[in-house]
């Protein structure tokens, strides 16, 4: 993968263009050119403008030595400003592979044709559930219908969400939105899952929202990703530490466990596989990072941070229940 980047000079969108070692090899340019000579400009100034492009396929060089490329620019911000653009460039295969063209078949084929048995199973166990309400067993039964007809559907959205990834495909629709509540939605339906390991959950963030400037479906994926790392770490009986905080310009997520340390002379266990390569590459789109710390025994925490939104009249403190009480009051 290559990546050049564009800073932006005070309120004047032009400036030098950086581009590391791996683009100087593959558009033969030094290691900062004008923005005019840049790769791609047209991209770039889109991106000064606040229009994402995401996994566009273009064309470098001409005739023989020409390469297909997909190209993904982002707009970069800085106290809820748009300062810079970044770009990142990979190959296309010129032809598919029938390995590839299978693979993207059988995830399809997963990803859509599941949908509908699912809904309707779930559709006929709520029937179930109301024309028999008060009966103990049923309920039990249909609730843990639901709980894993709910996870499956989880797996088919993550499926074709992978698909849409692998394909260059990702569509984001950027809206402002209170990242911190995203979360406590998030975590309501991971409910039963969290009492099933009897995991107790202590979520801490402030009083004012957390905007950030993402795609609402996207984002809720990227939380349940790392929401659900985080509980196959935790041991039964354990404690999750949910966090939301901002630091200047940039708002930081975690879900922390806290794990027994091995007793002396004892090899820790392998922990479960973590693999968060979607939610990095999608959180990545949309200017955030993602860290993970504490793989081994004791702390485990991971963490993501993107930019905050900070639009004029956006952001304001989330009024408390008590102040919302007293307007009622007051309007009455």
């Amino acid at each position: 993968m290559w990546e050049c980047s564009l800073p932006v000079v005070a309120s004047r969108r032009t400036g030098p263009v950086a581009l590391n070692k791996a683009a100087v090899r593959r558009f033969g340019l030094p290691a900062e050119v004008d923005a005019a000579r840049a790769p791609f400009p047209g991209l770039l100034a889109r991106a000064l403008q606040g229009k994402s492009t995401n996994g566009a396929r273009v064309q470098w060089g001409e005739g023989d030595q020409g390469v297909t490329l997909r190209a993904t620019v982002i707009p970069a911000y800085a106290d809820g400003d748009i300062a810079g653009a970044v770009a990142f460039f990979e190959d296309v295969p010129a032809i598919p592979t029938r390995a590839d063209r299978w693979e993207s078949e059988m995830l399809s084929l997963v990803g859509h044709d599941l949908r509908g048995p699912l809904a309707t199973i779930l559709g006929w166990a709520r029937i179930l559930y109301h024309k028999h309400r008060g009966h103990a067993s049923i309920e039990q039964a249909v609730a843990t219908i639901e709980r894993n007809v709910d996870a499956a559907i989880t797996l088919v959205d993550d499926v074709c969400a992978r698909l849409s990834v692998q394909r260059g495909a990702v569509e984001l629709k950027p809206e402002p939105l209170d990242l911190d509540q995203l979360c406590r939605a998030v975590v309501d339906r991971f409910r039963p899952r969290l009492a099933a390991r009897e995991i107790t959950v202590t979520h801490d963030s402030p009083r004012a929202a957390l905007i950030v400037n993402a795609d609402r479906t996207w984002m809720a994926r990227i939380v349940r990703g790392l929401l659900g790392s985080a509980i196959r770490v935790a041991p039964r009986g354990g404690q999750l530490v949910i966090r939301a905080t901002r630091q200047r310009a940039v708002i930081r997520l975690s879900f922390a466990i806290t794990r027994q340390p091995p007793t002396p002379g004892t090899p820790p266990a392998p922990g479960p596989t973590i693999d968060l390569d979607l939610e990095r590459e999608v959180l990545g789109l949309q200017g955030g990072r993602l860290s993970l710390a504490g793989e081994g025994a004791g702390a485990w925490e991971v963490a993501m941070e993107i930019p905050a939104h900070s639009a004029p009249g956006r952001e304001r403190p989330r009024a408390s229940s008590t102040r919302r009480g007293r307007r009622r009051r007051s309007r009455s």
